[in-house]
């Protein structure tokens, strides 16, 4: 194997992540477009992909989700919409109540179904739903992480498949 200095490697992964920066989103691109096909970059994209930054379509190809979604990560607190969710967690409190985004995220994802993931996929998007799971979760090759991940990609399918038609 190739010695590869530290230097080379930022370099190349800045490279690439300034390149996925000025793609637009939600529109699939080969990966040979951003990055040359060696093993620093595929693990580079594995990594963006885990982070929720890029979501792969198939071999070979990928897209940026976008970041439009009801709520902002700086929201730190929002009214609580329980017709989102099928699990009342928070069954203490009305409709309206102001709880913290972070503690919403957290308690639908350490105890989820697939209808309260799409109240949250609705509310804060893939991305963030990814990051969170993932801090979360702590490893990407937890079987909670994966099966979030899995379902999250499957509402990305769906969005990307509306908007299209």
């Amino acid at each position: 194997m190739k010695n590869i200095n530290k230097s080379t490697c930022l370099s190349d992964t800045n490279t690439i992540l300034n390149k996925i920066k000025k793609l637009e989103v939600d529109t699939v691109y080969p990966i040979a477009q951003v990055a040359q096909k060696n093993d620093s970059s595929r693990v580079y994209l594995s990594r963006l992909a885990d982070k929720g930054e890029i979501l792969k379509v198939k071999r070979g190809f990928f897209y940026k989700p976008t970041n439009k979604t009801l709520y902002k990560e700086s929201n730190r607190s929002i009214a609580l919409d329980k017709s989102l969710f099928v699990n009342d967690l928070f069954w203490s409190v009305k409709d309206g109540f102001e709880i913290n985004a972070v503690d919403l995220i957290r308690a639908y994802l350490i105890d989820y179904s697939e209808e309260d993931l799409m109240g949250l996929y609705t509310l804060f998007g893939y991305k963030r739903l990814v990051r969170e799971s993932l801090k979360i979760y702590k490893k990407r090759d937890n079987e909670a992480y994966q099966k979030i991940r899995t379902i999250l990609e499957r509402f990305e399918a769906w969005r990307l498949h509306d908007k299209r038609d």
